[in-house]
């Protein structure tokens, strides 16, 4: 089934208008401490963390292609994994309806591996973005996950006798709601652990939930040091705001050229410029910087 913007627009109405009179004000997980219900009728509260069932996906240059699960908590699969601390660490975080095997997620993967000799570790939150009938559920996951991302930044900062002791080596490249996961993440990090993340590539964040919100509920400049935003569905599920210190508009910001007309040309028309990044993933790159 192909999923149009327009399709998203229809379920997000529909959602927000038939489940959002009834939500709960306030849930408390452990560990990732309480989320309020401040957004009114367009939000919902996050899942659990047991049913997002979070999970990440470590791979560094000694392992490419097999994947090293983490978690917050143990140290000891940490300590056998490939990580290092003296590497710079990149989170890589899919959007609504996706998982890491979704096209685009291992080939980012790979390319940012093949550039630079760090940590990639892939966000699966697929559990909590799979139902096609609630955007807005998914919408209010993005909080809880983002939480989960900050907490093991947090835990790898203090690991190991060579731990940075900031979040200056940490990067999270986000599409769509995984975009506004990362601004979750960052905002978090610094609210709880006074810690600033170095980068935040939002790989056209999503605008619907998002758009009449303040900007402590979505991705924002104040997020990382650095926070570069790409657009390139921004007329139907992304947006047209600028919320970064730099923001690029390929082609004005809408359809993509050579993109099909359903959900992947989201995510690969935003790759591919991604890709022409010399500072992230080398050159290539198909797609024009509208002025």
């Amino acid at each position: 089934m192909a999923f149009t913007g327009a399709t998203f627009v229809v379920f997000f109405a529909v959602t927000a208008l038939t489940q959002g009179f009834f939500l709960p004000k306030k849930v408390c997980y452990e560990s990732y401490g309480c989320f309020k219900q401040t957004f009114g009728l367009f939000q919902k509260l996050p899942q659990s963390p047991a049913e997002i069932g979070t999970t990440f996906h470590l791979f560094t240059r000694q392992n490419k292609q097999t994947a090293q699960n983490l978690d917050d908590t143990t140290e000891g699969t940490l300590k056998a994994s490939n990580f290092r601390n003296s590497r710079r660490t990149i989170f890589v975080v899919h959007g609504f309806l996706e998982n890491i095997n979704n096209r685009w997620v291992k080939p980012m993967k790979d390319a940012l591996l093949e550039k630079e000799n760090c940590n990639v570790i892939l966000v699966d939150w697929s559990k909590g973005a799979s139902n096609p009938f609630n955007y807005l559920q998914a919408a209010g996951n993005t909080r809880l996950v983002g939480r989960q991302i900050s907490v093991l930044i947090k835990f790898l900062i203090s690991y190991g006798n060579n731990a940075p002791g900031s979040a200056d080596r940490f990067y999270i490249v986000g599409f769509s709601l995984g975009a506004q996961t990362a601004g979750y993440a960052g905002s978090y990090l610094k609210a709880r652990y006074n810690l600033m993340l170095d980068r935040i590539t939002g790989l056209d964040p999503a605008g619907l939930g998002f758009n009449l919100v303040t900007d402590e509920f979505r991705l924002d400049k104040t997020d990382a040091t650095f926070v570069d935003i790409i657009h390139t569905d921004a007329n139907l599920v992304g947006t047209f705001r600028a919320v970064g210190d730099a923001d690029f508009y390929p082609n004005g910001g809408k359809d993509q050229p050579g993109c099909r007309a359903e959900k992947g040309k989201f995510l690969f028309s935003s790759y591919e410029v991604f890709r022409g990044d010399d500072d992230v993933v080398g050159t290539g790159g198909e797609g024009f910087i509208f002025p």
